[in-house]
C-alpha cells in the first residue's frame, strides 16, 4: 500500500495492536466513521464469540497469510473499529475473548518464523529478551525479574516449565511463544475499553443496535437435571449472595466438576439475568470468583433442597425448581419415596 513500508504493514497485520499498526491507523486519519467497517467489526466480533464456549476458547483463530496489501490494511482497520465497538458495548467478557483470540492469531503467525524475526516481534511488545546459544541450539533468554514482570498474574506460562540459571531464564521457541501470547493479550486488554467520551457518537449509536451472544453449553446440556439446574433457569430478586456461596458455587465446581472460571461465567450470566428482575445487587464478578475458588478449595457441597426452600421460598416459585423425583413421588402418592434434594456426590 502506497505510503507504508512493506515490513511495517506486515508487522501491523500480524499484530494489529503493535506500534506499527498504531502508526498506520494514525496515518490513515480515520476521522470519518465508515459504516462498512462497523459492520465488518461486528461480524469479526461475532465470529470471535463463536470460538468460545462457557468462557473457554474451543477453537483457535488462525492467521491467514496473504500477499495482498489491501487485505492487510482492511484487517488493521477492522481491528481499530473492533476496539471502538467493544468500548461502546462495554462488554468486558467480549473484550476478554477479543484479547485471547487476537493474541492466539498472532501466536499462530509466529510459529514458523525464524528466531530473529520472533525476537523482533517480542521486542516490539516490550519483552526484554535476547538470543543466546545453549549447547547446540539457540534459545531466548531473559532476566528472571523481567520474565516475572512480563508474566504478571497470568497463567499458561508456569515457571516450572522453564530453565533458570544465574538469575536468567532460558526458553526454546515453543516456550517463548506462550509468553508472547500472554503479553499480547495483556497489551490488547490494557487499551480497552476506550474512554467513552472519546468514542465517536456514530459508533455509540451503532452499538445500541448490536447484540453479540456468548455461548454457554451448560444451560442446554444440564437443563432440568437437578433442582439447582432448574434454579439457574429462574432468576431471583433477592438472597443472591447466599445463593451464590452456599448453592451455586459449591454445586458447579464440586458436584458438576467445572473449573472455577467456567463456574464463575455461568453464575455471572445468571446474576445478569437476575438484575433484569431487580437490578439492586452487590454481587460482583470478583465476589463470584472468590466464592467459586473457596468452594473448590474447601470441597464444599451445596445446600439441600429441603433447606434451600426456606431461603428461596420468597423469591422463586418452589414448584418450578422442585426435584423431579419429588414430583413423581407426589404424583404417585408415594410419600416415602426418596428425592434428589441433596445433590452431592
Amino acid at each position: 500500500m502506497e505510503g507504508f513500508e512493506a515490513d511495517e504493514l506486515d508487522e501491523a497485520y500480524l499484530a494489529p495492536y503493535s506500534n506499527a499498526a498504531r502508526n498506520i491507523i494514525s496515518a490513515l486519519r480515520l476521522d470519518k466513521v465508515e459504516l462498512a467497517y462497523l459492520d465488518m467489526a461486528k461480524n469479526h466480533l461475532t465470529e470471535i464469540s463463536k470460538l468460545f464456549q462457557n468462557g473457554r476458547m474451543r477453537r483457535m483463530m488462525p492467521f491467514t497469510a496473504t500477499a495482498m496489501e489491501s487485505i492487510k490494511l482492511n484487517y488493521i482497520k477492522t481491528y481499530a473499529y473492533c476496539r471502538m465497538l467493544l468500548s461502546a458495548l462495554k462488554d468486558m467478557e467480549l473484550i476478554e475473548y477479543f484479547a485471547v483470540a487476537e493474541s492466539s492469531r498472532s501466536a499462530d503467525a509466529i510459529q514458523g518464523m525464524p528466531a530473529p524475526a520472533m525476537l523482533h516481534i517480542a521486542e516490539s511488545m516490550g519483552i526484554a529478551a535476547t538470543l543466546t546459544q545453549v549447547k547446540f541450539s539457540q534459545a531466548f533468554s531473559m532476566r528472571l525479574t523481567d520474565f516475572l514482570l512480563a508474566v504478571g498474574d497470568g497463567d499458561g506460562v508456569p515457571l516450572s516449565n522453564y530453565q533458570v540459571s544465574n538469575g536468567r531464564i532460558y526458553m526454546t521457541k515453543d516456550r517463548f511463544i506462550p509468553l508472547i501470547k500472554l503479553v499480547a493479550a495483556a497489551r490488547i486488554k490494557g487499551g480497552l475499553p476506550i474512554d467513552y467520551q472519546k468514542i465517536p457518537k456514530e459508533v455509540i449509536g451503532y452499538a445500541k443496535g448490536v447484540s453479540i451472544s456468548k455461548r454457554y453449553k451448560y444451560r442446554a446440556a444440564f437443563k432440568g437435571e437437578t433442582w439447582i439446574d432448574r434454579l439457574l433457569q429462574n432468576p431471583i430478586s433477592d438472597v443472591r449472595h447466599r445463593t451464590v456461596n452456599i448453592i451455586l458455587a459449591p454445586y458447579l465446581v464440586n458436584t458438576k466438576g467445572l473449573s472455577v472460571d467456567d463456574a464463575a461465567k455461568i453464575i455471572n450470566d445468571y446474576i445478569e439475568r437476575c438484575k433484569k428482575v431487580d437490578p439492586a445487587t452487590n454481587v460482583t464478578p470478583s465476589y463470584v470468583k472468590y466464592q467459586c475458588s473457596y468452594a473448590k478449595r474447601r470441597g464444599l457441597k451445596p445446600m439441600s433442597f429441603e433447606n434451600a426452600k426456606e431461603l428461596l421460598g420468597g423469591v422463586v416459585n418452589i414448584d418450578l425448581i422442585k426435584p423431579k423425583k419429588l414430583e413423581h413421588a407426589q404424583q404417585g402418592g408415594d410419600a416415602e419415596r426418596k428425592d434428589d434434594n441433596q445433590v452431592t456426590r
